[in-house]
């Protein structure tokens, strides 16, 4: 459940608009969105953040990155 939540927020929620590929103080904020957003929906944040290999705005991270055609 936390893997298909964490997948379809990413989604929904980071795009070129949300943060620059490097910018880890907005992959923190969006990682602080993220965990209140899976509370509400039920999800745990150690789910959460064991879906994300551990590290929530670095997932974030890349999750924007692969938004970036490669050059």
């Amino acid at each position: 459940m936390a893997s298909e939540f964490l997948e379809d927020w990413l989604e929904e929620n980071v795009d070129e608009a949300a943060l620059l590929p490097t910018d880890l103080a907005a992959a923190r904020s969006l990682a602080l969105r993220c965990v209140e957003d899976a509370l509400d929906e039920g999800v745990e944040e150690a789910e959460l953040i064991e879906a994300a290999g551990g590290d929530l705005p670095a997932r974030i991270l890349r999750a924007r990155e692969e938004l970036t055609p490669r050059q």
